[in-house]
């Protein structure tokens, strides 16, 4: 057993001796020196021969990371194992990632002997691979020079496969260093499904010398992935030495990889929806995917090689904007518009990217565009939409201020009818009357277009609204329009809102006399129709049902085909400008949606056209509610009323009518008056009748204050501002007036309230 020479780095012998004590306990006969500085180390190094290297940690002017870095500037192949008993982990794991073999702590030194001759052998190994690698090295010099600077890989097989050599560039194709693959059969590395084929042609090029002979196939990579070779094989004769087979490979893998990547870009490119496009520098089509067929109508086929802006009618003002930016920023992105091959027009929006050589030189344009037709059609549909929001909103706050003006006028004609008893006079406030009426109808028809305000659906007879219509049309249009009216006798009843239903017809008549600016006629019919489950199925807006069909029929110009599809759409019109909105169909439309109705149109050219109405019909008159009779009006008997309204005439004019029918009245012009009032009049009140939309504090906020002092306050709300789809009414107590009101149904809400049982908070 030869003599362990070992130097132990670390300022103490007293852990020097313990660590040759436990070796030699061990059965190791042990050569050390100990030292402690970096000098004396290096020193040691270079004048002998030695095994091992074990070093402490922490010394006064040296540590183990140090003495790391003696061994590895010296050259010298030498196990490193610390021994340390005062180490952190980190330090630990520095050394590790530094290059240290191992750690042993001094308080587990049962560790030592195992870690130091594992490594002792794989320092031999290492060794012995130095000396093989020496030796081919030695045995190829004479050709090493030239091999090694090839990009392929050469190796030196005998006849059986088995390799003799291969060339350093194995490392940089197969991940293989030569030494791992020296003496191992060439076959092992080839693709199980191809070795026959290699195996054939070893044998064939042995057996014929012959000319090269070249195959392809897979080669396993050390990672175990396949890589695609090329490769060439030749028989070698030399002079009192056995034949060898020389085989060149080089790698095709990315060759092939790229040529499969092409196919593929090619077919998903084909797949998109988007047009893509490559350009050369002067506009000529290089590449046209079908996305850009679809897209263009154009074939492939058709337009390689070909510069095609001037079929596509492309703006050259747009164009040249775009290219001067492409030159500029080396992409452009915009919308153009471009007329197909079949001469229809698009809107698309396209993308340039200016694409450059290895060089940095621009070499073609690729162009990406999509078609946003229908997204531009869209988005101005919805613009539209928000206008149309807007004047919504816009109308329901005029309509709001105009309800609280005509409120009074309308509540002061049955004041001022009780004082006049001149007949002419009293005709005159009816006239009055009627057209206070006539205006409130108006601002609800307003803010039913801009708001979708739903009215108040009742029972109607079609009869009396279809002659009411006719009688309009025959009074207002030319006497050159014949008009007529058919309906069958037991014409079903529905129920609809007859302000709603009355625009819908009279807008379908209007468009049917512009149709015919010569005359001609023009007939409103209307029948019972039962709808099958058929017909619900082609039909998506129509109901397994029985329906009330109204038909307005002209004999006018007709309505082409290719706008038939557009007529319902907001603002489409084919009118002159200043003559039509556009708002007419669309509106009718909506009404006719919300009675849960559908429109279905049939034309021809020059052969007029037929609106048909399908509205649900009902089996047996509806009640409309519970409508405010028209009996003498109800009186109060002393009842005390606090009115809470922002308009001071609106208080007037109700105080007024109240006190003259038997009510005590309290006026407020906001809540916080309101809560005054109440609390002066130590709350003997019996009900509230409050506006709802108020400065300060608004009706709500108020009631709820009111009925913390007085949970069981009756309340009955009154507002003018017409896009309030509900009150705000919490129980049964509170019911809903809207304003502008008559003194007849202000009185009889007031004593429905009154009688009302009280079911306020507990």
């Amino acid at each position: 057993m030869h003599s362990l020479r070992i130097i132990i780095v670390d300022d103490s012998d007293a852990c020097a001796q313990t660590l040759v004590r436990h070796l030699q306990e061990n059965g190791h006969e042990v050569v050390f020196e100990r030292v402690d500085e970096a000098a004396a180390m290096a020193s040691l190094l270079q004048g002998k021969t030695w095994d091992l290297l074990l070093s402490g940690h922490n010394m006064p002017h040296f540590n183990s990371l140090a003495a790391l870095k003696v061994l590895q500037q010296s050259g010298v192949d030498l196990p490193f194992i610390i021994v340390s008993g005062a180490i952190k982990t980190e330090e630990v794991v520095a050394a590790l990632q530094a290059g240290a073999h191992d750690f042993i702590p001094m308080s587990d030194l049962s560790r030592l002997v195992p870690a130091m001759d594992r490594e002792l052998r794989q320092a031999e190994l290492r060794r012995e691979n130095r000396e093989v690698q020496e030796t081919i090295a030695r045995s190829e010099a004479h050709f090493r020079s030239l091999i090694e600077s090839s990009p392929d890989i050469i190796a030196i097989l005998d006849v059986q496969g088995f390799i003799k050599y291969i060339s350093p560039s194995l490392y940089d194709i197969l991940g293989f260093s030569p030494p791992e693959v020296l003496e191992r059969n060439f076959i092992d590395f080839v693709h199980p499904e191809e070795q026959k084929e290699v195996l054939n042609i070893f044998r064939q090029k042995t057996e014929n010398p012959g000319e090269p002979i070249h195959f392809q196939n897979r080669i396993r990579h050390k990672s175990g992935a396949w890589r695609h070779v090329k490769a060439v094989v030749t028989l070698r004769l030399k002079a009192h030495e056995p034949p060898e087979l020389v085989v060149s490979a080089s790698d095709v893998t990315e060759l092939l990889e790229s040529e499969q990547h092409a196919k593929e870009l090619k077919l998903m490119l084909d797949q998109a929806q988007e047009a893509v496009v490559v350009q050369d520098l002067e506009g000529r089509i290089i590449y046209f995917n079908k996305g850009a067929e679809l897209i263009s109508g154009w074939k492939a086929s058709e337009v390689l090689g070909r510069n095609l802006a001037a079929d596509l009618r492309l703006d050259p003002g747009e164009l040249e904007k775009g290219k001067k930016e492409l030159q500029a920023r080396g992409e452009w992105h915009g919308e153009l518009t471009l007329q197909r091959k079949d001469g229809n027009k698009i809107i698309v929006d396209v993308h340039w990217t200016l694409v450059r050589d290895t060089q940095g030189q621009p070499k073609s344009i690729l162009t990406v565009s999509s078609d946003i037709t229908e997204k531009k059609k869209l988005e101005n549909q919805y613009l539209r939409a928000q206008r149309m929001e807007s004047i919504g909103a816009l109308a329901s706050g005029i309509a709001h201020d105009l309800n609280n003006v005509l409120s009074p006028m309308m509540m002061c004609l049955p004041l001022l009818r009780e004082k006049v008893s001149d007949p002419t006079l009293q005709n005159l406030t009816a006239t009055l009357e009627a057209s206070i009426q006539r205006g409130a109808g108006m601002l609800k028809q307003l803010l039913g277009f801009g708001r979708g305000f739903e009215g108040n659906h009742v029972a109607l007879e079609l009869p009396h609204l279809l002659r009411e219509i006719v009688r309009i049309v025959q009074e207002t249009f030319p006497k050159n329009i014949q008009v007529g009216l058919q309906y069958a006798k037991d014409l079903w009843s529905i129920t609809g809102d007859p302000t709603q239903l009355h625009q819908v017809l009279l807008n379908l008549c209007i468009n049917a006399r512009d149709a015919m600016p010569d005359g001609g006629h023009l007939s409103i019919q209307a029948e019972n129709i039962q709808l099958d489950e058929l017909y619900a199925a082609m039909n998506p807006d129509a109901q397994a049902s029985r329906y009330a069909l109204i038909k307005v029929i002209d004999s006018g110009q007709g309505i082409p085909p290719e706008i038939l599809g557009k007529i319902f759409d907001p603002f489409f019109t084919t009118k002159e400008p200043g003559k039509g909105t556009g708002l007419g169909l669309s509106t009718a439309q909506g009404i006719v949606k919300r009675h849960s109705g559908f429109i279905r149109v049939e034309s021809r050219v020059n052969e007029g056209a037929e609106f048909q109405i399908y509205l649900p019909a009902i089996c047996e008159a509806i009640s409309a509610g519970a409508p405010l009779s028209a009996e003498a009006p109800c009186c109060g008997r002393g009842e005390t009323v606090l009115v809470i309204d922002d308009e001071p005439s609106m208080q007037i004019v109700t105080r007024r009518a109240l006190e003259t029918h038997g009510y005590r009245v309290l006026s407020a012009s906001d809540g916080t008056e309101a809560l005054s009032q109440f609390v002066a009049h130590s709350r003997k009140v019996n009900l509230v009748l409050s506006d709802i939309v108020m400065p300060v504090l608004d009706g709500p906020a108020t009631v709820r204050a009111l009925r913390h002092m007085e949970p069981k306050l009756k309340v009955v709300w009154m507002s003018g501002h017409q896009a309030l789809e509900r009150y705000p009414g919490e129980s049964a107590t509170e019911l809903f007036l809207r304003k502008p009101f008559s003194v007849q149904e202000l009185l009889q809400i007031l004593d429905q309230a009154l009688k009302a049982p009280s079911l306020g908070k507990n």
